[in-house]
């Protein structure tokens, strides 16, 4: 539905922009009514790309403020190493937990016979967790922060910033004009992760017991 409403706007647009040059009698009138039509959706492509290229050179990648020693698991929301296995066999964490107040808590760990075990629990006893926090920049850029913390002391002891290009002023109203889901249309991003992007952040902070 928001993919045909897309392609309604955008032909009614282009009817617009052929029927007003033609209307125009000069050939100057017609460059500058063509160039207004085509700078309305993009104008802010070129000053936004550079600023995305920016911040990826100044703010992106990991920041490791301290390490903690013999770290038995963590919580998280997701899966940041992997799939549960790799939590375990890879890297050395002893138990993960996840989960949410609305759906309970879960706490994972590798059995004898190395095959993942599931236990509903009343609360995560993690000290350490990994949240996520997106904020919208200036020119169309979202950042990204993937922050390890104390849960005990709320203190923030490392942060993994990446950034995502999402393009013209355009992108950033899914719900009206663009067909991507509700989601904007990320063009380009830096300090993508991958499981050694993981790695060097993640075991570089709470380092697993051995």
């Amino acid at each position: 539905m928001i993919g045909l409403l897309f392609l309604f706007i955008l032909i009614a647009y282009i009817a617009a922009a052929i029927f007003t040059v033609k209307r125009l009698q000069s050939k100057a009138a017609k460059y500058i009514a063509i160039a207004i039509y085509v700078l309305i959706p993009t104008w802010d492509i070129l000053p936004g790309y550079i600023y995305f290229q920016y911040l990826c050179e100044t703010e992106s990648g990991n920041e490791i403020y301290r390490s903690v020693d013999d770290v038995e698991g963590f919580f998280s929301t997701g899966y940041p190493l992997g799939n549960r296995e790799d939590a375990f066999i890879k890297y050395g964490y002893k138990l993960m937990e996840r989960g949410n107040q609305q759906l309970g808590f879960y706490r994972y760990w590798l059995g004898q016979d190395d095959r993942v075990r599931e236990e509903k629990i009343k609360e995560p006893v993690s000290r350490y967790a990994l949240r996520e926090e997106k904020k919208l920049r200036p020119w169309n850029v979202q950042q990204n922060d993937y922050v390890i913390f104390d849960i005990k002391t709320n203190e923030i002891i490392a942060k993994s910033t990446l950034f995502k290009y999402i393009g013209s002023w355009i992108m950033t109203r899914p719900g009206e004009l663009v067909p991507t889901g509700g989601r904007p249309g990320i063009w380009k991003s830096c300090h993508n992760y991958s499981s050694e992007t993981w790695k060097d952040f993640f075991v570089k902070t709470l380092k697993p017991t051995r």
